[in-house]
């Protein structure tokens, strides 16, 4: 079974100002769709604060 599931957010500094925004869906074999798009959407954080950085 696929599921579709989507993962985003807004990186923002800390005085609250917007720096990014991101969103995209993401396609799941088996299961998981939730717990994947979660970890999806912690690695394209991570990768976008990296290259603030």
């Amino acid at each position: 079974m696929n599921e579709i599931a989507a993962c985003g957010g807004v990186l923002r500094n800390d005085k609250g100002v917007v720096s990014a925004l991101f969103s995209g869906r993401c396609a799941m074999e088996g299961g998981g769709g939730l717990e994947m798009a979660v970890l999806m959407t912690i690695k394209v954080a991570a990768e976008m604060v990296i290259k603030l950085i």
